[in-house]
């Protein structure tokens, strides 16, 4: 059952923790606060109620700092995936530096193992991108959007977003969503069992002997596995739910149904169009900084800021986002300037040419 899920993880973690530390004090530290004054009277206390009210006030501590060890757990393990991740970006770019410049198969070998785990750290597959991608398609195709204008919008956001949507199956698809919150509840519970585990892994390893350290880092390294392994198989099934149209990817959604409002009296819009209305579109739910990551995304990608279709849409993006519309207006000045210095370097060069 869902709340008693969320219920046992925290209170397990918090017993983890209560007897990793337990081990962690020594015996004559322990003994020195037992004769502490608030000490003794909750002992006093504690042995008049009975064996089962110390169960439930040592149960209730244990669920206390299970809620603050999830939370910490999760905010320590974003920051370290993302620096892992950072690291094996920068191996992989090396790689890929290397394998343009000499093709060795090697770095072949050293670059993909390295992207499928910095893509797991960061809770994505190859699978996840490519379904999102499908459904991003597809809502801009029901949209009326030219072929590849869906390849402009944030995918990053999207994926950062996904997990919000399975919420949407709890009315319509209880067992589904049942399923995806029993998967997101065993990888809970494993992230937070891993710092516990280690800690008892290593009082135990310094109790009997250090050739018992690779055993202990072997167990942290599957509990680890499983806990990536059931994260990834949660959002597997809230992206393949989205791509069948069972749930929506509301910053999809709501951006789309804006910018059909925005394009409907333009006629024949080009994908630069799609970019300025999509622009529009995130700014209007509340998406500043997507909006403008949008652009600044399809620029990247090829498209002319000086194309005539940039400006049909610039007065409308302008009521939703004007700081866009300056965005917009100081690129093509750039682009312009560009294009104007392109003649006069190849005239100088032909009188160069010409004066030798």
């Amino acid at each position: 059952m869902p709340g008693v899920r969320h219920v046992r993880n925290p209170l397990l973690i918090g017993w983890a923790w209560l007897y990793a530390v337990y081990l962690l004090i020594d015996q004559a530290r322990l003994a020195q606060w037992a004769g502490h004054p608030i000490v003794m009277r909750s002992q006093a206390l504690f042995e008049s109620l009975g064996a089962g009210y110390v169960v439930a006030a040592l149960s209730i501590a244990a669920y206390l700092i299970g809620t603050i060890a999830v939370d910490i757990t999760g905010i320590i393990g974003a920051r370290v995936a993302r620096s892992v991740s950072g690291l094996l970006e920068r191996v992989i770019q090396g790689s890929r530096a290397k394998i343009a410049s000499t093709l060795n198969r090697r770095w072949f070998r050293i670059s993909t193992p390295a992207h499928n785990l910095q893509m797991r750290l960061r809770g994505e597959s190859p699978d996840i991108r490519g379904l999102i991608l499908n459904y991003i398609a597809g809502q801009y195709a029901r949209a009326g959007a030219p072929s590849g204008a869906s390849l402009d919008f944030p995918l990053e956001l999207v994926l950062e977003r996904l997990d919000v949507s399975a919420m949407q199956l709890w009315e319509d698809s209880a067992e589904q969503y049942q399923e995806i919150d029993r998967l997101r509840s065993e990888a809970e519970l494993r992230f937070g069992l891993i710092l516990p585990l280690g800690i008892l892994g290593g009082v135990v390893c310094a109790g009997t002997s250090w050739w018992n350290v690779p055993f202990v880092l072997l167990l942290l390294f599957f509990v680890l596995r499983q806990a990536v392994s059931s994260r990834l198989r949660a959002r597997e099934m809230v992206a393949t739910l989205a791509y069948l149209n069972q749930v929506e990817v509301p910053i999809v959604a709501g951006a789309i149904e804006v910018a059909k409002e925005l394009v409907k009296d333009v006629e024949d819009p080009s994908r630069v169009t799609w970019v300025g209305a999509m622009a529009g579109g995130l700014s209007a739910i509340g998406e500043f900084e997507a909006s403008q990551a949008i652009v600044e995304e399809a620029i990247s990608g090829g498209i002319d800021v000086r194309e005539p279709y940039f400006h049909a849409i610039e007065d409308v993006v302008a009521e939703w986002v004007p700081e866009l519309c300056f965005l917009m207006e100081r690129m093509r000045e750039e682009a312009e300037r560009d294009s104007a210095k392109a003649p006069d370097s190849g005239t100088e060069g032909d009188a160069e040419g010409s004066a030798s």
